[in-house]
This record gives C-alpha cells, sequence and structure tokens, in this order.
C-alpha cells in the first residue's frame, strides 16, 4: 500500500481515525463528569478500548502493512510502540505478561495526552489520509450527556422540533418526495454494486449540542465520501466555535444552541457586548 491508494480507501482509513478520535472526546468528557456517572472505571476501560483497536486498525492499514513493517516502527517510534502494546497485550488479547503503564494523574490529562498520540499518528499516516481531514476534538460523550442531563426520547424529539422547523419533515424536489434508503455504516456500502449506490443515501443528522453537530456531521461525510467517492470535509473554524461556546456561556444560546432572544434583550440592557 502506498500514498496512490484511492480516495475510498482513504476515507475509510479516516473512519477509524475519526472513531479512536471520539473515543479521546469521551474520555475528556467522562474526566469532568466522574461524580455524576457510574461505573466511570468501565466506561473509561470501553472508551480507551475503542480508540486503541480503531487506532491499530488506522496503523495495520498504512504505515505498518508489509512485513516487517510493524516490527521496524514499533522499534523506533515510542508512540506507536505503546498504541500496539496496549491493544496486542490488553484490549484485543488478555496476556498474562501485561504490565499496565498510566503516567498520568488525572482522566482528563490522559485524554490531552491520547490527543497528542493521535494528532502524532495522523502526521504519521497523512499519506493514506484524505488532505482535507481535521482533528477537531470535542468534550464530549452522547450517551453520557443525555445520562446526566436526563434527556429521554421523548425529550429528544420535543427539542429537536423546536429546534429544527423541517425536522421529520419530506425532502421534496420539484414537487416530488425524494425516497433513497439509508446508510448506516461504512461495512454495508462494501456489500452494494457501484452501479446501485444511486439508490442509498446518508443521513446527516444536527445534534443536540454543538459538539455533536460537529461529530455528527464528520461521522455523515466520511460515509458520503466512501458511498459517492467525493471529498467532503466539515472542518471547525476556531473563532466561529470559540464564539459559539462564549454565547452559549452568556447564555445567549441554550444547551442545545436554541437562541435565547430574551437573554440578549437582557444583556443589551446592561450594555454588555453580544456580538
Amino acid at each position: 500500500m502506498n500514498g496512490g491508494i484511492g480516495m475510498d480507501i482513504k476515507w475509510e482509513i479516516a473512519y477509524y481515525l475519526i472513531e479512536a478520535k471520539k473515543a479521546v472526546d469521551s474520555l475528556w468528557y467522562i474526566s469532568n463528569h466522574v461524580g455524576e456517572l457510574y461505573d466511570v472505571r468501565q466506561l473509561c476501560n470501553d472508551r480507551r478500548s475503542q480508540y486503541y483497536i480503531n487506532t491499530c486498525a488506522v496503523l495495520d492499514k498504512t504505515v505498518c502493512n508489509g512485513k516487517g513493517k510493524k516490527k521496524e516502527l514499533t522499534q523506533s517510534d515510542n508512540v506507536i510502540a505503546h498504541i500496539y502494546y496496549e491493544r496486542d497485550k490488553h484490549y484485543a488479547h488478555k496476556d498474562s505478561d501485561y504490565r499496565q503503564n498510566y503516567p498520568w494523574t488525572n482522566l482528563e490529562q490522559e485524554a490531552f495526552a491520547l490527543q497528542e498520540e493521535l494528532r502524532h499518528i495522523s502526521k504519521k499516516c497523512k499519506d493514506y489520509l484524505p488532505q482535507v481531514l481535521t482533528l477537531d476534538f470535542v468534550c464530549y460523550d452522547s450517551v453520557q450527556y443525555r445520562y446526566i442531563n436526563k434527556i429521554g426520547k421523548s425529550d429528544e424529539e420535543k427539542i429537536k422540533n423546536e429546534k429544527y422547523p423541517f425536522y421529520n419533515k419530506p425532502f421534496i424536489v420539484n414537487g416530488k418526495t425524494i425516497k433513497k434508503k439509508p446508510i448506516y455504516d461504512i461495512e454495508t456500502i462494501k456489500s452494494i454494486p457501484t452501479d446501485k449506490h444511486n439508490e442509498y443515501c446518508v443521513i446527516i443528522e444536527s445534534g443536540l449540542t454543538f459538539e455533536e453537530d460537529l461529530q455528527n456531521r464528520q461521522d455523515a461525510l466520511i460515509k458520503l465520501n466512501v458511498l459517492c467517492g467525493g471529498s467532503l470535509w466539515y472542518a471547525r473554524n476556531e473563532t466561529m466555535w470559540n464564539e459559539c461556546l462564549r454565547l452559549r456561556e452568556l447564555g445567549i444560546f441554550d444547551a442545545f444552541g436554541k437562541i435565547n432572544r430574551e437573554r440578549i434583550k437582557e444583556e443589551i440592557k446592561k450594555g454588555n457586548k453580544i456580538l
């Protein structure tokens, strides 16, 4: 395998990298909500497993693919050696000679360290990944967020109906409703004949929060690129992102990204700058 691989394969590899990134996002979120969650140890181990298995999938399909490549890189690159050790000795197998090495003082430090590891892997494997791909880390776990904030299915539907005027409305073009079969994972795409791809679609769904919006859109675009052979990406604009978070802190946006008009009026009356 080399840098001349097809774009669909590059996006498939990107899928595993972003799955690893989301595991780090989740670990970061858990580190900030330890006192509000049950069985934190198991939650963290599940996320670590997701991180190491998916990161190794990236390596296996790229720089470590080939005779002697893995051995060569594990001997010359401490980050790659650590990642393979954790997967091979503990998360993919349960070897009796495994020895845990935990140099961090808390979970948040671990999350930040894994962010740096993943940036290193992304740089190491850049010839095998789409050029537009970015690692936009967010402190978020969609399942635990709902648990902590006691958001059930009916609550979520109410929030989405209030937030999105066209939620659950049919997609109509030229007076006709478009009907497609949705794709939910990239493995499904592999089983679909190329001449049948136009019968399928990818649902790009906004989330409950800004963080979930970003994760959902990136996930959806990876599937869309594998399905259609494109190179679309949703990268975070740091200036706009930080401004949205600032406005959420002020209460201009609520937790779900809905505009609070009354809060705007209050800030204006106080003479505070909003934008």
